[in-house]
């Protein structure tokens, strides 16, 4: 059996897969362009919360109507993983893998994905670092400009509270901040930093899971 590793540093094949161009998957991850570059190019780690996002394309992704979850598991089997190990890669659990594997049409850019992998992977199973063909890749970076940089606006962090009925109390503990910061945050006094995007994604998630477990009450 093959050694595999973890994958989540193969963000640049799996954005082959989904076919984004780097600048879409940089906006969906809401980061600046240059910041994917070094990450595709192995100078930055991809955050497992970053891949998970990533991940999740490649699972929803458009059903192949020729293809069905037995061509995934000719494809882990090639790679040398067991259910197990592909679960854990994907942040599934075993048995949601083995229902993808049952299932009668698989996701299209999983499946390219699979085979992108499969067809980088070494005798030994190891799969590196891909290449990048964008030069730019191996400069070191300035910071980036504002236009490159996504940012908040302080009516969509308004718009996010009132919808879930938060006052700015309560979403300062979400936040990790105080409730001071928030009122600044919403009057336009501070700039909402690049990486609170991620956070915000992060309670807005939860508020919605917890509003749907709510309704099904």
């Amino acid at each position: 059996m093959y050694t595999t590793q973890p994958i989540h540093h193969l963000i640049r094949l799996k954005r082959q897969a989904l076919n984004m161009s780097q600048a879409a998957l940089a906006e969906y991850l809401l980061m600046d362009g240059r910041t994917l570059r070094r990450k595709e190019s192995g100078q930055l780690k991809v955050h497992p919360k970053q891949d998970h996002e990533i991940n999740k394309l490649l699972l929803t992704s458009d059903r192949a109507p020729d293809k069905s979850g037995q061509d995934i598991a000719t494809l882990r089997t090639k790679l040398g993983w067991t259910i197990s190990d592909a679960a854990e890669k994907f942040y599934l659990l075993p048995d949601e893998w083995e229902a993808l594997e049952r299932s009668q049409h698989a996701p299209e850019a999983l499946l390219k994905f699979l085979s992108l992998a499969h067809l980088h992977a070494d005798p030994t199973g190891h799969i590196p670092f891909p290449q990048t063909d964008d030069p730019r890749a191996s400069e070191h970076p300035s910071r980036p400009s504002e236009a490159e940089a996504p940012r908040a606006k302080p009516e969509h962090l308004k718009l996010l509270r009132k919808t879930f009925g938060l006052n700015q109390a309560q979403l300062a503990v979400l936040l990790g901040v105080s409730r001071a910061t928030v009122n600044r945050y919403e009057s336009g006094e501070y700039v909402i930093p690049r990486h609170m995007l991620i956070t915000l994604r992060g309670v807005a998630a939860t508020l919605k899971e917890r509003r749907f477990n709510q309704d099904e009450d």
